[in-house]
């Protein structure tokens, strides 16, 4: 029942926002009213609390927030620079397969979250060097390959 009780606030949302169609600036308050409701008469959570979460659910929406307009800055920076043409264009050169083109990205992306990664466990882990060292090889020799293919791609 605790289950059912759990889901109803994202089962109303989904409700409204899908099958009503109604404005996310409509739904989301009713669905934030639900959550709270909820959370104060079934599972007797104290007004501190909730408005504690809430102001944390700002604090997060607030750092995502800050990530998408730094990313919608760049993007209008690239546009009105020129620089996305120009990738349009390399890319056109390697080939006009959209096919060919979604794999370059794809690996490039691989490559990517492999940094983020690593990156993530090093911070985490406070063993920065000791990471580093071990797997410093291994990472040169996965970015050399990725060049290597790059350029044979871009150039032949």
């Amino acid at each position: 029942m605790d289950a059912f009780i759990a889901i109803t606030p994202l089962a109303l949302v989904f409700l409204l926002l899908v099958l009503w169609q109604w404005p996310a600036k409509h739904a989301m308050p009713i669905g934030l009213f639900v959550t709270v409701i909820i959370a104060v008469f079934y599972w007797q959570v104290s007004p501190a609390r909730i408005l504690a979460a809430g102001i944390e659910g700002l604090i997060i929406s607030a750092n995502v927030l800050y990530i998408i307009i730094g990313a919608l800055f760049l993007l209008f920076t690239l546009v009105h620079s020129g620089a996305v043409s120009t990738i349009r264009d390399t890319f056109a050169r390697i080939s006009p397969d959209p096919g060919i083109q979604a794999i370059i990205i794809a690996w490039t992306f691989g490559a990517f979250i492999n940094i983020v990664a690593a990156s993530a466990t090093c911070g985490l882990s406070g063993q920065e060097g000791n990471l580093i060292r071990k797997t410093i090889i291994p990472t040169l020799y996965y970015l050399f390959i990725a060049g290597v293919m790059g350029c044979l791609l871009v150039f032949l």
